[in-house]
């Protein structure tokens, strides 16, 4: 949809005023295992979220700066490829009335200028840490943990999830695993959620799906960053190139606090 808040800002004045159908293109959002973690999550049974890790990243062995992830023009970078789905999940969490506040972040940018890791410590609302990771140096655990007050829920696939999987729950007295089966892929579960709303004749799809004002900035609350144009399917691990290191310096650091 846009690089930046602004060109977001703007194609959202037609998308308005023409009562366009526009959904964002986060897959998982559709899948019925983030239904059910959200569900277990307003279930309370592990009280109040505490914290929240996320990680997406894997290791791309060569740069191509004609390739989409490398070009800055074409939206380039980890943090436009990767990074918007972690951050699609806080805006999941987050109630109206909150805000998502940056602690801290680093990172690294490729020869090509674009970003190719990237680390962040937010708040979310008042109580909620959060600690997200993404890039393309390093193959990463690329889970979903958060920590409640009365134990912790578990996605090893949160972000590209099979027909078949599970959420690991941690509570006091007990650990187990919750299967969960779709009846249709990650890609299939989003084109019936969009063809249901296309009949009803609805403009959004309802939640979890993410809707057009969780990119924008949710009601009554500001997101204190630019947010996150449509994200494409990422570039699976099994799609690298793999070839010997050129030898040059890949990239250099950066940092805020």
């Amino acid at each position: 949809m846009s690089l930046n808040v602004e060109e977001a800002k703007i194609a959202e004045i037609p998308i308005k005023k023409f009562d366009v159908m526009f959904y964002e293109a986060i897959t998982y959002t559709s899948h019925v295992q983030t239904k059910t973690l959200i569900n277990l999550i307003n279930e309370n049974e592990f009280g109040k979220i505490l914290s929240v890790n996320a990680s997406f990243g894997f290791n791309v062995k060569k740069i191509k700066p004609e390739s989409r992830i490398y070009n800055k023009s074409l939206g380039g970078g980890a943090i436009l490829d990767l990074g918007c789905y972690p951050f699609s999940f806080l805006n999941l969490i987050c109630k109206n009335d909150e805000n998502i506040e940056f602690e801290s972040a680093k990172g690294t940018f490729a020869i090509t200028g674009v970003d190719d890791s990237a680390e962040a410590n937010l708040i979310v609302g008042n109580n909620i840490r959060s600690n997200i990771r993404i890039g393309f140096k390093e193959n990463l655990d690329n889970k979903l943990i958060i920590n409640c007050e009365l134990g912790s829920l578990i996605l090893s696939n949160p972000w590209l999830p099979e027909v078949k999987s599970f959420i690991q729950i941690n509570l006091k007295n007990s650990n187990y695993k919750k299967f969960i089966t779709s009846d249709k892929s990650i890609f299939g579960n989003q084109i019936q959620n969009v063809s249901a709303k296309i009949q009803d004749k609805k403009v959004n799809a309802k939640s979890p799906s993410v809707e057009l004002k969780t990119t924008q900035g949710r009601e009554g609350g500001q997101i204190e960053t630019p947010p996150a144009r449509i994200c494409p399917s990422p570039v699976e691990p099994s799609r690298k190139a793999n070839t010997k290191d050129s030898g040059v310096p890949l990239s250099k650091s950066y940092a805020s606090e």
